[in-house]
């Protein structure tokens, strides 16, 4: 459940302050190591409980916490931003999420977080916050200050991590000449399928679009998106929902990308901003759920000049991939796409199959498998057509999704990744991601990995 906070905090965020009063999210389990949360997530879901000002109270018992769950509580730097009064926004999602507020006196909070198992790069340019350079950052769970930061933070953040800072901001920022901001309702779009249009009083344009639900045939398209040249640009995507919904888009065609969502109305929209590749001239993006449940669409909002920093993993969802045999898609209410495969193995012919697996470069991939089971399961692994490579794995939580970081030989182009178990049964499939680098090139890859 503390990894739903990411998402249903942001169908939050508006109802929360001074006036307003503070969301609740709940306890926070990060006391001991018998929280199931590893170290670096227990210091990520402190984080985000500080950023959102939210009531910190402790779970489980409070007469065994470890040193660890002492430092996390007694920061007092930490327990500042949670005592600030301006809870955060989002600024960006996606899989590695920033989070920011802003105080009186010209002081930034900033959390970026990393939801992938993997380690992952993320950047902040400080034009994102409205201002050029960052003279004075401070490492707020290290209690150091950094180097002064031009134009741009960058760091490589540990799986499953994050991190706070404290910041003052100065200079203005030059707008690019190229640079747009063009809004598309969603009642606008191209319908298909159970897609239909209904009243929204407080939606932009008093109208949204819902039933992108459950099937390929389901959908909704934005067919004229322009822009003036190729690259990543930053898509706003407003919708709405009452618990966690994911909805699944693709530009021209392309691979589908997954945005999970959470909230606490149909009627109330929200925002998420994420990175999005767009070619020079017309574009078109399709938004829906290939097999469960998609937010309802408000509209979406294109902006930038082309050069935002790309996404720097990709995610393939079990449930769109080809399931052979016996093996089907289920609702999942936790898992990314709201979805998962499950009757996996118990045969050789009970299989996941990703068949389209692309990276730009050979070599050593960390590929991250999000897998839910109760007790002791295997699965059996092919990367393109070669041996399998056994992984045991072990859960406690057939509706909770759980991660395990793997390496992985690719080629370059596309590459086929089957999971599957000839004889025993496997873990039900939530998602694999594949960070966009290697760790390795070929020439330097050791042997081993899956």
């Amino acid at each position: 459940m503390t990894s739903y906070r990411f998402y249903d905090l942001v169908g939050w965020q508006d109802a929360s302050g001074v006036t307003q009063g503070w969301n609740d999210l709940d306890s926070l389990e990060v006391g001991d190591a018998i929280s199931g949360l590893s170290d670096e997530e227990r210091r990520s879901a402190t984080t985000l409980w500080a950023m959102a000002n939210a009531p910190i109270y402790l779970g489980g018992d409070l007469t065994n916490l470890d040193n660890l769950g002492k430092q996390l509580l007694s920061n007092e730097e930490v327990i500042a931003v949670d005592r600030s009064g301006q809870p955060a926004r989002q600024i960006l999602g996606g899989g590695t999420p920033v989070w920011g507020s802003a105080l009186a006196d010209g002081t930034y909070y900033v959390a970026l977080f990393n939801l992938n198992a993997f380690p992952s790069p993320v950047q902040l340019p400080w034009s994102t916050l409205g201002f050029a350079n960052a003279p004075h950052v401070r490492d707020l769970w290290n209690h150091l200050d950094l180097p002064r930061s031009s134009h741009v933070f960058s760091a490589v953040i540990p799986g499953h991590g994050a991190r706070l800072l404290q910041l003052t901001g100065r200079g203005d920022v030059e707008r690019s000449s190229s640079a747009i901001s063009q809004s598309y309702e969603a009642e606008s779009a191209t319908l298909n399928g159970t897609a239909v249009i209904a009243q929204c009083p407080a939606c932009s344009g008093g109208a949204k679009v819902g039933g992108l639900c459950c099937g390929a045939n389901n959908y909704m398209t934005f067919e004229n998106i322009v822009v003036p040249r190729a690259g990543t640009y930053l898509i706003q995507i407003d919708s709405m929902t009452e618990g966690p919904r994911s909805l699944l888009f693709r530009v021209n065609g392309g691979r589908f990308t997954t945005l999970n969502v959470g909230g606490g109305s149909f009627f109330l929209p929200s925002s998420t901003t994420v990175p999005i590749e767009l070619n020079a001239g017309v574009n078109s993006i399709q938004f829906g759920n290939l097999t469960s449940y998609a937010p309802d669409m408000d509209r979406i909002v294109i902006s930038g000049d082309g050069s935002a920093f790309p996404p720097q993993s990709f995610t393939y969802e079990a449930e769109n991939a080809t399931l052979e045999g016996g093996t089907g898609h289920f609702y999942c209410e936790y898992c990314s796409g709201a979805g998962e495969a499950g009757f996996i193995g118990g045969g050789s012919g009970n299989n996941v199959l990703f068949s389209d697996v692309t990276v730009s470069v050979t070599g050593t991939y960390q590929m991250e498998v999000d897998y839910l089971t109760s007790g002791p399961r295997s699965f059996f692994i092919s990367v393109n057509g070669g041996p399998d490579t056994e992984l045991d794995l072990n859960g406690s939580s057939f509706s909770l999704p759980t991660s395990i970081v793997v390496p992985v030989q690719l080629k370059v182009g596309s590459n086929t990744i089957r999971f599957g178990n000839p004889t025993g049964y496997a873990p039900a499939l939530d998602r694999i991601a594949i960070p966009l680098a290697p760790v390795q090139t070929k020439e330097d890859a050791a042997a081993g990995g899956v």
